[in-house]
């Protein structure tokens, strides 16, 4: 599951990628059972127990998913309040903080349930949870939040583009280090722009960005890194479309010493440098497509091997890519791997 930045074709990868995710419960053993299933979906998960602590880490940080029982107290210790889930949902919705959210709810408690889904909860589940309908509902969920942003951004931009076309092409040149602090653009629309960034960086998913040439890949590339979890490790760039065939490999991977008569030191490749950081890989349609596989390995088992070398090393970075190609298109043509788009897509 995709969505998209409009002009710049953000796209987000939902579906098979951990989301970040906000459980409040003050049951301690269906707060852990839960948490558990979770993790062991690949999901990251923060715990909370009371009201006071949920509002305070929802305003501190960014989550792909809400799950809150609707009994809870208000503070640490303090007696349970029948609609402490729905102070939560409140406050959420007038922060026009873009979030699904879960309710969890005793059989029978069918007022609080509609109050809930009024207020603009997303779904609800039983007491005792049904972990199988957990499961189901938490992926339906993480796939309809990407959806809601594809909609909510297109119109933001495409609204900007028509009342003041100017204000968004003045973004591109601004790729600051620092993330949004320098762009240009106060209008409420742009603000929202930077807001939808924003909770895209806090997310760790794989993210391809398509658009034209000079429509800003690279800035909205940056200011995901800036504004992300891994702002204080390395950004590294790498020009596909730069490289000759026989060393975008060396680029990408590094080498060994007395790999090939040059190699008269051991050399580290772009996956390497961005350790713990994000790689932006611009032109990504003009990978060969004989180094197309080697890509799609790194995606899946976060490893990569210097020309060599036998043994692999596991990588933590995020990658973030960018075309100006169609790439559905170079699929069809048999340029460019179905599996890799998948992943990258």
């Amino acid at each position: 599951m995709t969505t998209h930045f409009a002009r710049w074709g953000l796209q987000i990868r939902g579906e098979n990628s951990m989301s970040q995710i906000l459980l409040i419960d003050d049951d301690y053993t269906s707060i852990n059972t839960i948490k558990d299933i979770l993790l062991f979906g690949g999901h990251e998960v923060t715990c909370c127990m009371s009201v006071f602590e949920a509002l305070k880490v929802i305003q501190n940080e960014r989550h792909d998913l809400i799950i809150t029982d609707m009994r809870l107290p208000i503070e640490p210790d303090s007696a349970i309040d029948n609609e402490g889930g729905l102070q939560i949902i409140k406050a959420i919705i007038e922060q026009n903080i873009l979030v699904p959210i879960i309710v969890i709810t005793g059989f029978g408690s069918i007022k609080n349930t509609v109050d809930a889904m009024s207020f603009g909860a997303y779904d609800y589940l039983i007491k005792p949870v049904d972990f199988k309908e957990l499961k189901m509902k938490v992926q339906q969920a993480l796939r309809d939040r990407f959806s809601a942003f594809q909609q909510r951004i297109m119109k933001i931009i495409d609204s900007s583009r028509s009342s003041n076309t100017s204000e968004v092409q003045n973004l591109k040149p601004y790729a600051v280090a620092r993330g949004f602090e320098n762009l240009i653009g106060e209008s409420k629309k742009i603000q929202q722009l930077k807001e939808e960034i924003h909770l895209v960086a806090g997310s760790v998913a794989t993210v391809l960005i398509q658009g034209e040439s000079g429509t800003g890949k690279e800035l909205v590339a940056r200011a995901i890194h800036q504004k992300s979890k891994r702002q204080n490790k390395e950004f590294i760039t790498l020009n596909c479309a730069a490289f000759p065939e026989n060393l975008i490999e060396d680029e990408l991977f590094g080498h060994r010493k007395g790999a090939f008569s040059s190699a008269i030191a051991d050399r580290k490749g772009a996956f390497e440098e961005a350790e713990g950081g994000s790689l932006f890989l611009d032109e990504i349609g003009e990978m060969p497509l004989n180094m197309q596989p080697r890509l799609l390995r790194v995606l899946e088992y976060k490893e990569v091997k210097r020309i060599g070398e036998n043994i692999a090393k596991t990588v933590d970075v995020r990658i973030i890519a960018a075309t100006n190609k169609k790439l559905e298109q170079e699929v069809s043509a048999g340029r460019f791997r179905a599996d890799l788009f998948e992943r990258l897509n």
